[in-house]
């Protein structure tokens, strides 16, 4: 009889453990997939960022001191005000970052009515600064010293001199504003206020809610932004080795779908650095911001902002991807190479010109993850090896674009040839690690699978199937295997993937989404998956929407 209630116990405490583990798991998964989703709404701010940047690069280059009195005939009417126009048009994603964040944000992740949610986004942000402004002017003139109130510097925005929460507020702002939207938009108040009911509300409450937190947020902000100085001043002290690990770590996480977290905290916080302009003695934050900063104003590009930039992306977007990505194609067989052909050239074009990797990354992350994680070890070393050169070339892609932008047109000051050294020598690593490694290791890469003869004969219809782009039968059939639009809870993008949330768990094979001419399918748990397209995800996510939308 002992025997068997120590049986039952032993059982009943075997079965705590697993529901324990259980919930641990769904948490950690319901964690890892709300960051993914408010790294996603991080896309649209950056994306606007990155074209801005361009504008401001060639405007700034174009009318500066050094270039006109190289080319004085850039002087002449007309020509030079059209520069300085780009320069003018550029700068304004750089002015209104903090909006575009504060209005992404709840956007992307609102259910319904986002329209709503995106105006909320706005007027919440600029509830803040102007009540932290009545904040500010309340207190004694003794609290407000050069510029500064408890330690934060104050700046002018939209016209008035309030405290600069920069990007960091408005990703919270925005992340108030989402579940402000999430409760209220559907609301019901009493007949004689009915009129500000439902969507109405939200930016109302928005508004209310805002301008009491403004006071509380006057006192805490600065430390928040005191903890995010100390980190970048450990990134500083560390030296080169700060890009190194930045980037090392982003990169490992990329299949995830939260660097863009990671690269929002460098980029445009005090994480990135901080510089003040000796024009009007403005302190500004953030790795991105700075240049951007020295750029607008032709003040000498840092290298220590930089350092974290789209320079140490280059050798490895614009030469050892391309160089990995022929080694695939060459060791490809004779009967696929046209079907390896057809993913590896658009995927070589998408890294070049789009700085987009992931086409290329996903053909081997799953059937090679050692050679995954060497490549995210070159990424690295990239920009440790090009932040001891003091190459001074920013923006956010390392692609084409940002090296004849912001490097050659710049000058020889930012040091772009070095580049080019370091690209080649990239080029040359990349095509051998790969050659080799997929060839004695006898890795199931692309290409280099056995095929059936029914696979073999639709190999030539997957060619021509990429290049009609018949998104429209492609979706239809994305939509059966997803378990049609009742499983679908939300369809989103980003640049090169599908992220999809069921509502029932679909069991979907790499083989699966392959024949639909995908790269590859990532689970992030059971209910969150990502299908790895490529550059015209965004064209088959809008097909798949509509059939949902028609029935």
């Amino acid at each position: 009889m002992k025997h068997i209630f120590s049986k039952k116990r032993d059982e009943k405490k075997e079965n705590e453990k697993e529901s324990k583990k259980l919930k641990t798991k769904k948490s950690k998964n319901s964690l890892l997939s709300k960051f993914q989703k408010l790294g996603r709404t991080f896309m649209l701010p950056i994306a606007v960022m990155a074209f801005c940047g361009i504008f401001l690069g060639i405007g700034a280059s174009l009318t500066s001191e050094a270039t006109l009195t190289q080319m004085p005939w850039l002087k002449t009417r007309g020509l030079f005000d059209f520069f300085v126009f780009l320069k003018l048009i550029g700068n304004i994603g750089f002015t209104f970052l903090p909006f575009m964040f504060a209005m992404a944000i709840p956007l992307g992740l609102a259910s319904d009515n986002q329209g709503v949610a995106a105006l909320s986004g706005f007027l919440g942000y600029a509830t803040m600064l102007f009540s932290i402004n009545f904040t500010i002017n309340i207190f004694p003139s003794s609290w407000l010293q050069e510029g500064t109130f408890i330690g934060r510097t104050t700046k002018e925005i939209l016209g008035i001199q309030t405290m600069d929460i920069g990007v960091l507020g408005a990703i919270f702002v925005g992340l108030i504003i989402y579940k402000l939207h999430e409760k209220f938009q559907y609301i019901n108040l009493p007949n004689a206020i009915s009129f500000w009911g439902g969507t109405r509300f939200v930016p109302i409450i928005s508004i209310l809610l805002f301008s009491v937190l403004a006071l509380p947020a006057t006192f805490f902000w600065p430390a928040i932004a005191q903890l995010l100085a100390w980190v970048g001043l450990v990134v500083q002290k560390i030296g080169v080795f700060g890009p190194f690990l930045y980037r090392f770590t982003e990169s490992l996480v990329r299949p995830t779908g939260i660097h863009h977290v990671i690269n929002s905290i460098i980029r445009y916080t005090e994480a990135g650095g901080s510089w003040q302009n000796p024009v009007n003695n403005e302190i500004v934050y953030g790795a991105l911001n700075i240049f951007y900063e020295q750029l607008k104003y032709n003040q000498p590009i840092s290298a220590e902002a930089t350092r974290f930039l789209s320079q140490g992306y280059m050798p490895t977007v614009m030469f050892g991807l391309p160089m990995a990505g022929l080694a695939i194609y060459l060791l490809a067989q004779k009967e696929q190479k046209p079907m390896v052909k057809s993913i590896i050239v658009p995927g070589i074009v998408a890294s070049v010109v789009g700085g987009i990797t992931e086409p290329i990354e996903f053909l081997f992350l799953f059937v090679a993850p050692m050679l995954y994680l060497i490549h995210c070890f070159f990424i690295g070393m990239a920009y440790l090896f090009v932040a001891l050169l003091q190459v001074k070339i920013g923006n956010t892609d390392g692609n084409i674009i940002d090296f004849i932008v912001f490097g050659v047109i710049q000058g020889l000051n930012t040091k772009w040839y070095y580049i080019l050294v370091i690209g080649s020598i990239w080029g040359f690593l990349y095509f051998n690690l790969f050659y080799f490694y997929i060839k004695l290791r006898n890795v199931q890469i692309i290409g280099r699978t056995e095929l059936t003869p029914e696979e073999k004969e639709s190999i030539v219809q997957k060619v021509d199937k990429n290049k009609v782009n018949d998104f429209d039968k492609v979706a239809e059939k994305y939509l059966h295997l997803l378990g049609g639009k009742e499983n679908i809870e939300s369809l989103n993008n980003c640049y090169t993937r599908l992220r999809i949330t069921l509502k029932e768990t679909k069991q979907i094979q790499q083989e699966d989404v392959k024949k639909l001419g995908a790269i590859a399918i990532k689970y992030i748990d059971e209910l969150n998956i990502q299908i790895i397209i490529g550059p015209r995800v965004e064209k088959l996510k809008n097909e798949i929407a509509k059939l949902m939308k028609s029935g």
